[in-house]
């Protein structure tokens, strides 16, 4: 559950937080710009737990959109699955959003000032083409190491959010064996997760290759 809530996280945060900041740096010092800003600094100063309540509150009493707690397995009913993961899922990415947002912004304005990009333009390529073809390739490489930050601060997080969703995952069990001080599963539970950054990070270095060619390992 805590890996299905952590990858729901971490696809709404590139979903939301790439576009986010390619827009803003594609209108810089716009108010299209601001508002991404304005957005990004909301997401990384509001704390988790909060949001959290108060999306509840809203959603989930208020309006009764959305479960306000628990957990549906995916095999009983998909949509139950993903409508049950909505508010822990946001409540969760929103941090990553708004470091993802910023990041994408900052490199993006770096890459547009190229010189191939100037070509690029100069041709007369439609900007879509630009920066998705030329430009979008060249921010892939920090943006990739973001993202696994990213979801190892998620994998992290979940112990806060699955407490206050009251979802059955890693994160609520070594938050209970902490409170009941069971040392050997908070190893064990500690050591799963360290493994799971281990293999995430070693994922992150062969995309380097993948995305960006002049990027070579040595076989030998």
């Amino acid at each position: 559950m805590t890996l299905a809530l952590a990858g729901f996280a971490l696809f709404l945060t590139v979903a939301i937080g790439l576009p986010c900041g390619m827009i803003a740096a594609v209108y810089a010092n716009t108010w299209i710009d601001q508002a991404v800003l304005t957005f990004a600094l909301i997401g990384v100063s509001v704390p988790n737990f909060w949001l959290s309540l108060m999306l509840i509150v809203l959603f989930g009493v208020m309006l009764g959109w959305l479960p306000a707690g628990g957990y549906i397995p995916f095999a009983d009913d998909p949509a139950g699955w993903v409508r049950s993961l909505i508010l822990p899922g946001f409540s969760l990415a929103l941090l990553q959003v708004g470091l993802l947002a910023r990041i994408t912004r900052a490199t993006m304005l770096e890459v547009l000032q190229q010189d191939y990009i100037r070509t690029a333009r100069a041709k007369g390529l439609p900007v879509l083409l630009v920066i998705g073809k030329h430009a979008l390739k060249n921010v892939l490489v920090p943006v990739i190491t973001v993202i696994g930050i990213s979801f190892g601060l998620l994998l992290s997080g979940s112990v806060v959010i699955e407490t206050v969703y009251s979802i059955p995952g890693m994160g609520r069990l070594l938050a209970n064996a902490v409170f009941g001080r069971d040392y050997p599963l908070i190893q064990g539970g500690l050591l799963v997760t360290a493994a799971v950054l281990v293999m995430l990070n070693l994922i992150v270095d062969v995309l380097y290759a993948v995305v960006d060619p002049r990027v070579k390992y040595d076989r030998r």
